[in-house]
């Protein structure tokens, strides 16, 4: 009796590359979606003012936020803080590291006159690097 031959022996196994792009994908978005959240992490989440002539700026290890809040707070680098306390620290960062700039973002209704008194203590402590962080306008 003669045998009869097996519809597998002469098949060679497939690796399916569908599953294999699905998950590619998956793991890009993934990565996409971690690598937005690591920018710009250091100051706390605000409605800032919207400005056409913006350029953007690149976070350093150099870069401390001051953020100032609608209801007057201020913030450095989202640890809430006085204004005493904010000039003391200005003189430990110019004393610690010369290159140190410093990113202001105000609400957009905060106090203009905490703003000018966060940039002029900053300024008097040895502070020069100062920027203004805003948002791009919306589009009307």
């Amino acid at each position: 009796m003669p045998a009869i031959p097996s519809p597998r022996a002469g098949r060679r196994p497939r690796l399916e590359i569908i599953p294999f792009i699905d998950i590619m994908f998956f793991l890009l978005a993934t990565f996409m979606m971690v690598s937005l959240s690591m920018i710009d992490n250091q100051g706390i989440d605000l409605n800032l003012p919207g400005a056409n002539s913006a350029k953007p700026q690149d976070q350093t290890d150099h870069t401390q936020t001051v953020s100032a809040a609608k209801n007057g707070e201020l913030f450095h680098n989202k640890e809430p803080i006085t204004l005493d306390a904010l000039q003391e620290r200005f003189g430990q960062l110019i004393t610690g590291d010369p290159e140190t700039r410093l990113v202001l973002q105000g609400d957009y209704d905060c106090p203009y006159g905490l703003v000018v008194e966060v940039f002029d203590s900053a300024r008097t402590r040895g502070l020069n690097k100062l920027v203004i962080r805003t948002a791009r306008p919306e589009p009307q």
